[in-house]
């Protein structure tokens, strides 16, 4: 235990502690529940206060003017292991002098093992070379010391979290290249980092690729995509800086925290140039040499160590106790996380606007005009600036922009504002005076708009006037004669002017040897601006804004007048996305970063931006309110850092997919006892409405399933949530209620409470994995008893509580379900990350025969989903080769799919004649209708030949006797039909002599049509298609019969299959419930085609299916009726 007297950290570690009742450090943080916010951390201990030690008011005690509210504390414990602790310091560090050894032939391969205390970093309030708290590259490794020596590479952190190599070409010219995805670790936890430079790929592009990992060992996970730029490129061999890890430049911020191990090897996964490993030195050690025989240094304060922080925080208050003897003094300490500090800030923060105008540097007068109703001067925003008297203006009266506190408007009989102005520091470059405004339409004659009361050059005023069709600028002298003017009707400009709120400016410019005087005026908003300008040869300077509003302005709201010295200088910010805005579509992390910058708050914002949110605009509010409001439209998770003083916030998309950090084995006595489940109604929500702020809403609701809004025992019942965010259009509202009622219908059990004492040596083994866990972190619970569901219990840590003692160390850690935070990802399954699901689930399938507890065979039916993608098939399967096996999951027991395939299918890949001989699913084709001969395969197609008699139904069926099902195949015509169509087709549900036909008619003309029929009898019209077809025409056809409903589609393959059905009839009459499944071929009375032959491809019965499983993948065998559902084990949902 260690608090800051000052400017050094004193240990006050005392074994007095942990003897008194029990004694030890009791240290807690984050959610309680996944419903709260993250309260403040604590940090409970007891000091002995004999003499007053700690009494901050006694002027005896060695602390005395040292200690007080708020004093500085971190606890830290001592763990199995050793790393170099990189305290965040200038010139901390490891080092290996500079040498030839140490050069890159070509390629690179530079790896990182590390714990940052801030990831990402900020510049310190002391920071001189980029503005304080602002967010800050942070090197990790390199050999980058620009003087003395020369860089000639580096690995950084970057600002949001993404990694960067950067590499020196030579003559001081760097070139770099960021990983297109931020780093899956927060600050304090262990990660592995990885980049390699290929220089020349072979074909004229060089290409960095990045990866992460949980540690130096791996498994490596390539981090977003390979970045492959155009040309080759070569690293400076040139260069003489030392490498160096931790404080690498000695300008940016260094990379503070736990360093476990580096590598550098030239080439990718070439020789290893040095390879330091922090774990193996002895504590204390000052220098050691790696397995490349590289001597490391450490300097600066870096040092071997193996105690680990666990709680940094502040101490509010020291209140002394005693017993009534006196021989008893201790204090109670309460050592609190920052967030406490920051919640009791009440006031809110100042407008957008305001904030913004009064911190540039270029605003010389500034008066807001957000005082309160019965305001009689308006007050300026600027230390020692005059007020501006007003009269006739209604204060506090409008409130909708909402960069801005509420705004005065002209009343009914017209107001004045009068307003002095500074001096000029440089009257050469001119002037600009500025003001916000929102005037509802034009008045109907010409009306003062802006007016500046000015001195010298003849001029006294300038002043806009807007109305009657037009808009003027008009400069006149002392004595009110008009010196110069100018006026534009321009109808979009006028348009403009007007029905929203804008900026109107009246600027000076000089212009060669007159100067120009300018009304312009821009929408808020946007970047187009309107303008009129006259010139004259004088200049004058303003002295004061003088503005005298008739009558027929009434209404217009104003605000934010300033002046500056240079016109071509907006304080206001960008015209889009900018403070006058309230900073409208800025994304989340963007504005958490902005926030701590301007506030100075420690925060370090893990998350790449475009990733992240779209905020709404940032009104008046309390910090911590602001704050929420982007985790709470990002969805994100906001904590405490628990090595080094500050917040950290883990973007909504570095939460997905993640591996589990810390893995314990029930089976194993792992867990203390008090594993917790709860299956109930704590947290569902499925009828979700969310809200924007001013804007719409959307409504998610689910409808169907077991948690659903249906009444028991089909759903539920209803368990309604609503939420408002502050996002920036309404078109995201129903992306995030879906993902509300994704994660308020997760339907598995709640593990709230998993507990671990690690005195327990089973759990002993885990304290490594336990001293890096945070906020967010996945854990997994292997081999639960019987009487939990089956399978790995997944969680997410929320908050904790340790309680440490010299022998003892227990956690407790709140939990909320992982499950929901496994989202889909668009790319084949990463071996290293089985974590990340890439199949979707379909609807509604079930097994179409019942099995018992040893069958290995299963058939599948899918109602009105897409049958499941293959393994096996005629034209190889509908699924890619890295698609199997899949998981599934049917009554509770997980199976494990190997190969997936349509319940019959045929590739015709064999030489029959007199019949279509056996597919190769195994089933023998049998035909009715017509002679044997009739039928034959030639290597290509199944053939079917109207040698005699045309009208007669040649049938080609396989022997499964089903009741819905889909047939899919291609059909090739040889020659067009004469003289009545040919009318192949699929048949369905065959029972004796009764059949149901999809007819694909091909006409004489040409053209395609498609009918139902029950035998020979036409269900309804037919269908007509856009298509034609001639001799040798390929055609797509897809069947369904659903009850006996039956749809059917046709396509020439060299088209894309339609989404429509161009048929789809329902047999009302004598309907047939099952039968064979097969096609056909035959022509309408009148046909003339003389031996016509219809060629059959690619024959797949798609739904049912048929899988080959292995079972009891949970531990979990039964028998399975038919009917049962079969859903994915691990399904896809698509992330927010």
């Amino acid at each position: 235990m260690e608090i800051a007297a000052g400017d050094t950290w004193e240990d006050i570690t005392d074994p007095w502690v942990f003897g008194r009742d029990g004694g030890g450090v009791v240290i807690s943080g984050g959610q309680s529940d996944q419903a709260q916010r993250p309260a403040p951390g604590r940090c409970d201990f007891e000091v002995n206060n004999q003499g007053g030690r700690f009494s901050p008011r006694n002027p005896l005690s060695p602390y005395y003017g040292l200690i007080g509210r708020n004093t500085p504390a971190r606890v830290a414990l001592r763990g199995p292991g050793r790393h170099m602790a990189v305290p965040d310091t200038a010139g901390a560090r490891a080092y290996v002098p500079s040498s030839a050894a140490l050069n890159v032939t070509a390629d690179l391969d530079v790896r990182v093992d590390v714990a940052l205390d801030r990831l990402p970093a900020q510049w310190p309030a002391t920071a001189t070379l980029s503005t304080p708290w602002s967010p800050a590259e942070q090197p990790l490794i390199g050999r980058y010391l620009t003087s003395p020596g020369t860089p000639m590479w580096a690995l950084l952190l970057g600002t949001d979290g993404t990694l960067t190599l950067r590499w020196y070409l030579g003559s001081s010219l760097s070139t770099d290249e960021a990983s297109t995805e931020a780093v899956p670790y927060v600050s304090g936890g262990r990660f592995a980092a990885r980049a390699t430079l290929d220089v020349d790929n072979g074909t004229g592009e060089h290409v960095v690729t990045f990866y992460t990992a949980p540690s130096l060992a791996g498994p490596w996970a390539q981090l977003g995509e390979p970045v492959t730029v155009a040309g080759s490129t070569a690293i400076d061999q040139t260069g003489s800086a030392d490498l160096r890890v931790g404080d690498v430049d000695g300008i940016r911020p260094p990379g503070a925290g736990r360093w476990y191990a580096a590598e550098v090897r030239d080439g990718i996964g070439g020789t290893v140039l040095a390879d330091p490993d922090f774990t193996v030195p002895a504590v204390g050690a000052g220098s050691f040499a790696d397995d490349a025989g590289r001597t490391w240094t450490l300097e600066g304060g870096a040092a071997v160590t193996d105690w680990y922080t666990r709680f940094t925080g502040e101490i509010p208050a020291w209140p002394s106790r005693w017993d009534t003897s006196g021989q008893d003094v201790w204090i109670p300490v309460r050592a609190a996380g920052i967030l406490r500090r920051y919640q009791q800030r009440t006031k809110p923060l100042q407008s957008a606007l305001l904030r913004a105008v009064t911190a540039h540097a270029a605003t010389l007068a500034y008066w807001p005009l957000e005082d309160g109703a019965d305001a009689t001067q308006a007050a300026s925003a600027l230390a020692g600036g005059p007020a501006a008297a007003i009269s006739g203006l209604e204060m506090g009266a409008v409130s909708s922009l909402p960069s801005s506190a509420d705004l005065p408007q002209i009343g009914t009989s017209g107001a004045t504002l009068r307003a002095t102005l500074p001096a000029l520091p440089d009257p050469s470059i001119g002037w600009r005076a500025e003001t916000a405004y929102l005037l509802d339409e034009a008045p109907a004659i010409l009306r003062g708009w802006w007016r500046v009361a000015t001195s010298g050059g003849g001029i006294a005023r300038i002043t806009g006037y807007i109305g009657g069709g037009e808009a003027r600028i008009r400069l006149h002298d002392g004595a009110g004669t008009i010196v110069a003017e100018a006026t534009t009707t321009d109808t979009d400009a006028l348009a403009a002017a007007v029905g929203r709120w804008c900026r109107v400016r009246i600027t000076a410019a000089p212009s060669g040897g007159t100067w120009t005087y300018t009304v312009r005026w821009t929408p808020i908003g946007e970047s187009q601006t309107w303008s009129v300008s006259v010139n004259v040869a004088g200049f004058t300077r303003p002295v004061r804004v003088d503005c005298v509003w008739n009558a027929e302005m009434a209404g217009m709201a104003l605000g934010h007048v300033t002046l500056v010295n240079d016109p071509a200088t907006s304080v206001y910010g960008p015209n889009t996305g900018g403070p006058d805005t309230a900073f409208a579509g800025e994304r989340a992390t963007t504005r958490l970063q902005r926030l701590a910058e301007e506030e100075g708050v420690p925060m370090s914002v893990a998350g790449i931006a475009s990733a992240s949110a779209a905020m709404g605009p940032q009104r008046p509010a309390r910090l911590m309110d602001l704050i929420w409001e982007c985790v709470e439209a990002d969805g994100g998770l906001l904590s405490e850092r628990r090595t080094t003083l500050g917040l950290q916030y883990r973007a909504r998309h570095l939460l997905y997919n993640q591996p589990a950090r810390m893995v314990l084995d029930y089976a194993q006595q792992q867990l203390a006892p008090g594993l917790q489940t709860e299956d109930d109604d704590d947290h569902l929500a499925n009828d979700v409405t969310v809200s924007r702020v001013d804007g719409s809403s959307a409504r998610a609701v689910l409808g169907s399933g077991a948690l659903s809004v249906l009444a028991p025992p089909l759903g539920v019942g209803l368990y309604d949530h609503a939420a408002t965010v502050n996002v920036a259009s309404d078109t995201a509202l129903a992306g995030i209620a879906g993902w509300l009622l994704h994660l308020g219908t997760w339907d598995e059990p709640r593990y709230p409470l998993v507990r671990v004492d690690f005195g327990n040596e089973r759990a002993a083994a885990l304290i490594p994995e336990f001293l890096e866990l945070q906020s967010g972190d996945r854990i997994e619970v292997t081999n639960p008893p019987v009487w939990l569901p089956p399978g790995v219990i997944s969680v997410r840590l929320l908050g904790f509580r340790e309680d440490s003692a010299q022998y003892r160390l227990e956690a407790a850690f709140n939990c909320a379900a992982a499950g929901p935070w496994t989202v889909a990802t668009v790319a084949a399954t990463d071996p290293a990350d089985d974590a990340a699901p890439v199949r979707v689930a379909t609807d509604g399938c079930e097994l179409y025969v019942g099995i018992d507890e040893t069958e290995t065979a299963l058939v599948l039916q899918t109602g009105s989903g897409t049958p499941w993608a293959t393994s096996l098939g005629p034209t190889g399967g509908t699924g890619e080769a890295d698609d199997f096996p899949i998981r599934m999951a049917v009554g509770g027991e997980t199976i494990e799919v190997s190969a997936l395939e349509s319940l019959a299918w045929d590739d015709f890949s064999r030489s029959v004649s007199n019949s279509w001989g056996t597919s190769p699913t195994g089933q023998a084709w049998f035909e009715s209708g017509g002679a044997a001969s009739d039928r034959s395969v030639n290597g290509s197609e199944g053939l079917i030949t109207l040698a005699s008699s045309p009208t007669t139904i040649r049938f080609q069926l396989v022997p499964f006797t089903l009741a819905d099902t889909e047939v899919l195949a291609t059909l090739t015509p040889s020659q067009l039909a004469a003289g009545a169509s040919f009318i192949p087709a699929v048949i369905l549900r065959v029972t004796g002599s009764t059949f149901y036909q999809c007819r694909i008619r091909l006409a004489t003309s040409g053209a395609i049509s498609m009918d139902v029929t029950r035998v020979t009898t036409v269900i309804g019209s037919a269908g007509a298609t856009p298509y034609t077809y001639t001799a040798g025409t390929a055609l797509g056809v897809r069947v369904r019969v659903d009850g006996h409903r039956v749809r059917g589609r046709v396509w020439p393959t060299t088209l894309p299959e339609p989404g429509g059905w161009w048929v789809d009839q329902t047999v009302v009459t004598s309907p047939i419930d099952t039968g064979l499944v097969g096609v056909a071929a035959a022509a309408l009375s009148g046909n003339t085609n003389v031996s016509p032959q219809f060629g059959f491809d690619d024959f797949e019965i798609t739904n049912p299916q048929f899988c080959a499983v292995t079972r009891s993948i949970n531990g979990i065998v039964k028998e399975h009726a038919a009917g049962a559902p079969v859903e994915l084990a691990d399904p896809a949902v698509p992330g927010l």
